[in-house]
């Protein structure tokens, strides 16, 4: 009896790593997918209904009675177009399909990436599931999700150029990095663009990219011995050229200006901006990816990148003093930690034969003991 998945000659018995995949990808939505609807879903269907309608963008305030004709600068517009087309095209379950695919296409890079940098199935699994079991209470039909799978294509891009090596301890060497990868860092910037008109979770993502290559510039330097000057260059123009891609957008600097406004204004009624309930039954999941992570760190710190390690601290900071954070934390370990996770398991495997002929030796010499008992029994 045969398994096949279609009618040619692909099979799951012939091709192990498929099911292996498959079983991993579908745990993996099975976990994160939720019933729950974002109470501001139909606000964002109706906004973007109303641009595709009349061709251009409101400058004022719409659905308002509380500040009826004030400047307006919408940061999610792409979202919105998004939501709004689906829905109409596809009905609500186009939604259910949209953000399947769109939780698909971060679980496969993630799975991807951990393959190309030497994790096995075990330790891409363990991780696809606490990774899921965070994003999860976040994963709802809203503009935040094209932050999520925007930040997983970054975290993707940089472990193809940086850590696809498998024995990586420096960041990369000139050779490597000046070659065919330099070229897949230049999709950084339009990402950025498309990021900066999707969702105000860009300010996290550009944050993340300044600090990540500035500590990867300050590697190459001190593991070199010298300034390679082509290679800072480089990644300096990527990172400028990035940062200036957000500011194609319809409201331009406007909308940085917006972003730092609204990042100063307090939030004590929006629960995701409070802080992570970390000693609650809702944090089990947080709990589980920090043993993960602790287990990983601390087994494999030889080989921990600093740059890696200074972005997850900050992150990690960032998730319990925000929860909302907590989602971009979580996929942020999905793509790096798996490779430290493998050294875990490879331990315990190795422990394994050790164990089992300690166990054999003790159970040997006991039987001697008692065969020694047995032959000399005490006179009465």
């Amino acid at each position: 009896m045969s398994c096949t998945v279609s009618s040619g000659r692909f099979s799951f018995f012939r091709h192990p790593s498929a099911l292996i995949v498959a079983t991993i990808l579908t745990t993996g939505l099975a976990t994160i997918t939720t019933n729950c609807v974002d109470p501001d879903l139909w606000g964002h269907v109706q906004y973007g209904r109303e641009v595709l309608r009349d061709g251009v963008l409101p400058r004022t305030a719409t659905w308002t009675y509380a500040a009826d004709g004030a400047p307006w600068v919408n940061h999610e517009n792409i979202a919105e177009f998004l939501l709004a087309g689906t829905v109409d095209a596809f009905g609500t379950t186009g939604l259910l399909w949209m953000k399947l695919s769109l939780a698909a296409v971060i679980f496969c890079l993630m799975m991807h990436s951990a393959r190309k940098s030497g994790a096995g199935w075990l330790a891409i699994a363990i991780v696809v599931v606490a990774v899921a079991t965070n994003v999860q209470f976040h994963w709802h039909f809203r503009p935040q999700i094209l932050t999520y799978t925007c930040l997983a294509i970054m975290l993707a891009i940089w472990q193809h150029v940086f850590h696809s090596r498998g024995s990586l301890r420096e960041p990369c060497t000139r050779a490597a990095f000046c070659s065919r990868s330099e070229k897949r860092l230049w999709l950084l910037p339009p990402l950025m663009c498309f990021w900066a008109n999707s969702h105000g979770g860009f300010a996290a993502g550009l944050a993340m990219l300044g600090a990540y290559h500035a500590i990867i510039m300050l590697q190459i330097v001190r593991s070199s011995g010298r300034i390679q000057t082509r290679t800072l260059m480089t990644l300096g123009l990527i990172t400028v050229a990035s940062f200036a891609a957000t500011l194609i957008n319809p409201y331009g600097a406007g909308l940085w200006k917006f972003m730092l406004d609204a990042l100063r204004l307090p939030r004590p009624e929006i629960a995701d901006w409070g802080p992570l309930e970390i000693w609650s039954r809702e944090a089990s999941g947080f709990w589980l990816l920090i043993v993960v992570v602790g287990l990983s760190v601390v087994q494999d710190r030889r080989r921990l990148v600093p740059a890696q390690m200074i972005l997850l601290g900050l992150l990690l900071w960032q998730g319990v003093s925000h929860c909302r954070h907590l989602s971009i934390f979580a996929i942020v370990c999905g793509f790096w930690i798996p490779r430290h996770l493998q050294s875990v398991i490879e331990s315990v495997r190795n422990s394994l034969p050790r164990l089992q002929e300690s166990l054999r030796r003790r159970r040997h010499s006991d039987n001697r003991a008692l065969s020694g008992f047995d032959a000399h029994p005490t006179a009465v």
